[in-house]
């Protein structure tokens, strides 16, 4: 097996816009695939994923065309049918389509993490006492606080239960 290396590639933005999306970063993966990654001022990262490399061979259309949709909509969100638009889009422009299209929800993971150390510290645990209780380990657990690891349904179950709470849903 030949994987290429990754390449990224950061283009700015038109300054004068003001949008939802704060950068563009163009990645390759593997020898037929690459993503362009959209980072929205909210911290999500929208990622597209292409089944070719055209994107990166036609990275100034690409942003351009985005530029051209972003003043146009401004306040384009994660919450919006990205896939839809951006389909849409490159349609016009002529340009590859997205084989699909997700949204990270880190400003959620970085909500839950420091949620989960503010709980901690009140319950004066330290983070290795934590660990042990849970059986998680210490490194995976400090991630999780920071929120640069997503942490599934079961390992907050174990996180909150040790701290003497439960999981639930509640109303926005």
């Amino acid at each position: 097996m030949f994987y290429l290396p990754i390449q990224i590639l950061l283009l700015p933005l038109q300054q004068n816009l003001i949008i939802m999306i704060e950068n563009i970063e163009f990645e390759t993966k593997g020898q037929c695939q690459s993503e362009i990654r959209l980072q929205h001022s909210t911290g999500e990262v929208t990622t597209l994923l292409f089944n070719s490399i055209f994107p990166m061979r036609a990275q100034e259309y690409y942003v351009k065309a985005i530029n051209a949709l972003l003043k146009k909509r401004p306040a384009i969100s994660p919450n919006d049918d990205l896939f839809g638009i951006f389909t849409g889009l490159f349609t016009r422009y002529s340009l590859e389509r997205p084989l699909g299209v997700g949204t990270s929800k880190i400003e959620e993971r970085v909500r839950i993490g420091n949620r989960i150390r503010t709980i901690r510290e009140e319950k004066h645990l330290d983070a290795k006492t934590l660990s042990m209780l849970t059986g998680i380990d210490a490194a995976n657990l400090c991630r999780i606080e920071q929120g640069k690891q997503s942490a599934g349904i079961d390992v907050l179950s174990k996180i909150a239960n040790a701290m003497g709470y439960k999981l639930d849903f509640v109303e926005l």
